[in-house]
């Protein structure tokens, strides 16, 4: 096994690992990692993006909450004593400030909640199996719209037992040693929350203007919001999801003619009679992103990854205009030519939406969800298509992936083994994968690597009847791959069967021969 000795940047935030049961098509996915490479791999239809878009619903669920806002504020704060909680955590620190003798108005500290009354220590814990719990509560209301279901029972699918209920937990660790926390999504949740979130023992960091004016409106009410937010950062980090569909191209060359359509549909909606038609949620994100694309400017860090991107697998560049009515055209441009994007190879079609979500909206911390990224690409693009990826994750973007290619599951080995190679090894042996000569290329080269715990390798596996088990794949230390279950089993047993036929057939050619 290489060893792992590569510093790792502190970029990515906690991970989040999730146990689920009895969810679409997944009868048990238990203690899924989501780190900072992350792949999906098996056949279809066995839950690959049914696992993918639970993930992305949730974080979306984390991301639209808008409890801490002022009027969700004002009713947590009614159904607890808060005066009397912001005026003890107030002379709890004017307390710590006389014993240390700090700045009052200057310095931030923890105040341990066990130190409180046990008053107080029961108002918080009964606001954080709130808080939690309406969160939580926002999640599954997520989770709902994004699978377009009414019920949790209708998330059951393709089960022997139709009483079976969906199980979803989820925890987040800041690290590999920490056990982390776990909440339910379904199932008990109240008497879950309130054994799980007791907060008798732990500690609140409270902010420094609390004490200046303890007992008015806007203390409490920048209280809550802070205590709100360490609550829900406890279920769920703060991470911005970006879902890159496996229909993009279709929706990317078509943006125009839907947007259209759906506009002059959505004037019709008051007629009676009159109805929208279908468009999934995921789909409908992709669409506003495409459309957005031409009133945003650049992120920050994007132009060494998308200008590599374009010039290693595209051979030219992605441009935008803005057109007459306001959305975006896209057009590819190679040696000073340019080209309508619809009169484009499919592979360039396939990896322009790839290119304009890096340049436009990834950002650290954000994670990247993209199904398919080897489609209607050459073996060698794939290798680079996974480099990219890999570079992503050294410039702190979190990666998920589902794929049916195992020469990108491969690649991914091939990556970890580089971490144990120094930087200089890593420029000779990485040379031809990304970028030309030169320095910003060995620079390139230098950071395509992963550490072992930062891949997480999953096997969809179909069990007949009861559902996809969902299994991890672990670095193999003898052949330094990753090997998932069932890998090239068709191809060799159709070699198999052809060579047996073949045999057969020379033995009874031989057979005829010799009489």
């Amino acid at each position: 096994m290489p060893d792992t000795d590569q510093d790792k940047k502190p970029l990515h935030g906690p991970n989040l690992i999730l146990d689920v049961e009895n969810f679409g098509p997944i009868a048990e996915a238990k203690n899924i990692e989501f780190r900072p490479m992350t792949v999906f791999v098996g056949p279809s239809n066995t839950g690959k993006s049914y696992l993918a878009m639970l993930l992305h619903a949730m974080l979306r669920g984390r991301r639209e909450t808008r409890y801490w806002r002022f009027g969700a504020r004002r009713q947590n704060r009614n159904s607890v004593d808060q005066h009397a909680i912001v005026t003890e955590i107030a002379n709890w620190k004017r307390r710590w400030n006389s014993r240390v003798g700090a700045s009052y108005e200057s310095e931030r500290v923890e105040v341990p909640v066990r130190e409180l009354s046990n008053q107080i220590q029961v108002e918080l814990r009964k606001l954080s199996a709130k808080i939690v719990n309406q969160h939580t509560a926002s999640i599954r209301r997520s989770i709902r719209e994004y699978f377009e279901v009414n019920g949790d029972d209708e998330l059951v699918l393709n089960h022997v037992s139709s009483t079976k209920t969906p199980s979803v937990k989820l925890r987040v660790i800041s690290d590999l040693t920490s056990p982390g926390r776990f909440v339910e999504m379904y199932s008990n949740i109240d008497e879950f929350l309130l054994r799980s979130f007791a907060i008798s023992d732990g500690t609140y960091d409270s902010l420094d203007w609390l004490g200046a004016d303890e007992g008015s409106e806007v203390a409490a009410d920048f209280f809550f919001e802070d205590f709100t937010r360490s609550n829900v950062d406890q279920i769920l980090p703060k991470t911005v999801s970006r879902y890159l569909p496996a229909s993009r191209t279709g929706i990317m060359l078509s943006h125009a003619t839907l947007t259209d359509h759906i506009i002059a549909r959505a004037a019709d909606i008051s007629r009676e009679g009159a109805e929208f038609p279908p468009f999934h949620r995921i789909h409908a994100e992709f669409l506003r992103a495409i459309n957005a694309v031409g009133r945003r400017p650049p992120a920050l860090g994007a132009e060494t990854i998308t200008d590599n991107l374009e010039s290693e697998l595209l051979d030219g560049v992605i441009n935008v205009e803005t057109g007459s009515i306001g959305l975006p055209r896209f057009f590819y441009a190679r040696q000073g030519v340019k080209y309508p994007l619809f009169s484009s190879s499919s592979m360039i079609t396939e990896i322009a939406p790839l290119v304009l979500f890096l340049r436009y909206y990834m950002s650290d911390r954000d994670l990247l969800i993209v199904e398919e990224p080897e489609a209607h690409l050459h073996p060698t693009a794939q290798q680079k298509m996974a480099a990219m990826l890999a570079y992503l994750v050294r410039q702190g973007i979190r990666v998920l992936m589902t794929t049916h290619s195992h020469y990108m599951v491969e690649t991914m080995g091939m990556f970890t083994c580089a971490a144990g190679i120094d930087d200089d090894a890593r420029v000779r042996s990485m040379g031809g994968l990304l970028g030309t000569a030169g320095d910003a290329a060995d620079d390139i080269h230098r950071e395509l690597y992963l550490n072992e715990d930062e891949v997480g390798i999953y096997s969809f596996d179909a069990q007949d009847e009861s559902g996809t088990v969902v299994s991890p794949v672990p670095f193999d230390t003898r052949s330094y791959t990753y090997a998932p279950r069932g890998y090239s089993d068709a191809l060799v047993g159709q070699f198999n069967r052809i060579s047996r036929v073949i045999n057969e057939r020379i033995s009874v050619d031989e057979m005829a021969g010799r009489s």
